[in-house]
């Protein structure tokens, strides 16, 4: 980064070359130890001030990466920001957000084991959406409670 920094600079003069150098390498170089900088205070073991703006980037980042396990494309836009391709930015826009958002709703969802899933059936059920697909431990409780969805046959 620092290097194609000074190759523009350089094709530019040497007049005032350590000034405008220094200017535009640290453009550059702040994104990065920002990064390198907001990932070490995730780390609990990590001495130093945590301000709340970097409490949001890191709780952020964190659902980021869960949506990543499992979406591709929010997983490409991680990979170009950390090789600093793409500004962090990017990381934030709403479609990237909206995806972070459904990922992490969709790994609830996946992390719940069979009982929580069969709880969460049987609300929805009860609450008038029967159309919901209730099979295995949840149409068996559902059945035991007197419940039907509209795809269980009446006995």
């Amino acid at each position: 980064m620092e290097a194609m920094e000074l190759r523009d600079c350089l094709r530019r003069g040497d007049r005032d070359l350590a000034r405008r150098f220094f200017r535009a390498a640290a453009k550059r170089i702040d994104v990065a130890w920002q990064l390198a900088v907001g990932a070490d205070l995730a780390l609990p073991q990590v001495e130093g001030p945590r301000p709340r703006s970097v409490r949001l980037v890191n709780s952020y980042v964190r659902r980021l990466l869960i949506a990543a396990e499992r979406d591709p494309v929010v997983a490409t836009r991680f990979v170009r920001v950390s090789a600093l391709l793409e500004k962090p930015a990017r990381l934030m826009t709403p479609p990237i957000a909206a995806r972070v958002i459904a990922g992490n709703r969709r790994a609830r969802h996946l992390a719940a084991g069979p009982s929580e899933r069969a709880r969460h059936e049987r609300r929805q059920v009860v609450a008038g959406a029967g159309s919901i697909p209730v099979s295995g431990a949840g149409a068996t409780a559902l059945g035991a409670a007197g419940v039907r969805s509209r795809r269980q046959p009446r006995g």
